[in-house]
């Protein structure tokens, strides 16, 4: 069983001490964990991060947060004990591997972006909040690396989802499942949708459809599951 997140590392610990994995897609598909080993990252390579902070900061862009593996780099408030208060008009000095920001105009957050061919873009939570990723990143790119890495057709893999980021992997494994309260483009992806996420919806559907001989899954071998986003 893989948890596949948007969530960081950190973020990830309070479901990963609950439930035993395989392995931990995080920060939507930038690092990959298998146990306490990193097996995958990706990060924004320097040159793009360097300029597009620039001139998120130059644009006078109030909520920026620069995410590393230890920490989050930002240029404004938050109630976390891992954010480091930063200018962006200075270099972020560690590698990073998502930027955030927050902002009411999607096509300028869009215009930035598309100028840099080893990002991409993700809305999350509404229109206002704009995750930058590596290129290389992705859910469904982690997927397809631990598929190779353990040696699993992605034909015999179960994903479950709520958000646009779960889209490419609901539809590119054997079978893609949406959470009632998933967003529209998530359910019209989905080849199932089963009870909420609030009403242990992805759970239900386990218990009924796999059977389960001692931590090995009989009818789908490798079972990806999103935690929230």
């Amino acid at each position: 069983m893989v948890f596949a997140t948007a969530r960081s590392i950190r973020r990830a610990q309070e479901f990963v001490q609950k439930v035993t994995i395989d392995a931990l897609i995080a920060v939507n598909g930038a690092v990959i964990y298998q146990g306490e080993a990193k097996i995958k990252e990706h990060v924004i390579p320097e040159q793009a991060k360097h300029d597009i902070l620039w001139e998120l900061s130059e644009g006078g862009v109030k909520k920026i947060a620069a995410e590393t593996e230890t920490c989050v780099y930002s240029n404004h408030h938050a109630p976390d004990c891992d954010i480091v208060k930063w200018d962006f008009a200075e270099n972020v000095p560690e590698p990073i591997c998502r930027i955030s920001v927050h902002h009411d105009d999607p096509e300028y957050i869009r215009s930035i972006v598309c100028r840099h061919e080893v990002l991409q873009l993700y809305t999350v939570y509404g229109e206002d909040l704009f995750d930058i990723d590596p290129a290389e990143a992705g859910k469904w790119n982690g997927i397809q690396f631990l598929s190779e890495y353990f040696s699993i057709s992605t034909a015999e893999i179960a994903t479950f989802g709520d958000d646009v980021n779960d889209i490419e992997m609901l539809r590119g494994c054997g079978v893609g499942v949406a959470v009632a309260n998933a967003v529209d483009e998530v359910i019209a992806a989905a080849d199932f949708i089963c009870d909420t996420n609030d009403n242990d919806g992805v759970a239900k559907w386990i218990e009924k459809r796999i059977k389960f001989e001692r931590r090995s899954l009989t009818n789908i071998e490798l079972m990806s599951a999103s935690s929230t986003s």
